[in-house]
């Protein structure tokens, strides 16, 4: 490999990356083009799924879609998961194996974490007012609603203040 400081004059170079040093490239900050490197891998990656849209229809994809939905319990717990991980690889010793099998608990553990969470957030527990029973089952059973079942349901017309005709 030719250097091409020996056939160019490019101390400019070095000059301008020893001048923005601080505030733009520095590894313990965020420095400015690490952002638009972040912010440049973000577009590539959303311009890649888009042009792929039924990616995420797959079924393939619905754990990490739920593991992204619930990313706050998910995060917490795997800080937990990961120093309960570190003591575990310390008695186990670090091995192919052990981190094998260390890794692969704590995806399992972050998977079921999301799993409450979206238990948690659905309240299955709650009831659904009548009218929202009786419009699902309609849209269940594919039927239009009957003219009592159309009376039970919440009317948009007269929350709004204006009559049904």
């Amino acid at each position: 490999m030719i250097p091409l400081s020996n056939r160019f004059d490019i101390g400019w170079i070095w000059d301008f990356r020893d001048a923005t040093w601080a505030w733009a490239w520095e590894k313990s900050q965020l420095g400015l083009f690490r952002y638009l490197h972040v912010l440049a891998l973000a577009y590539l990656i959303h311009c890649f799924l888009s042009a792929r849209g039924g990616i995420f229809k797959q079924s393939w994809t619905k754990p990490f879609i739920q593991v992204g939905q619930h990313a706050l319990p998910v995060f917490v717990v795997s800080i937990v998961a990961a120093q309960a991980g570190g003591m575990i690889l310390d008695v186990l010793g670090r091995n192919a194996w052990s981190l094998a099998l260390v890794n692969i608990s704590g995806l399992v553990i972050l998977y079921f974490v999301a799993r409450i969470a979206a238990y948690h957030k659905r309240l299955p527990w709650q009831r659904r007012p009548a009218a929202a029973r009786v419009v699902r089952a309609a849209k269940d059973a594919k039927f239009e609603p009957t003219h009592t079942q159309r009376d039970a349901e919440p009317d948009a017309a007269l929350a709004n203040g204006r009559s049904r005709s």
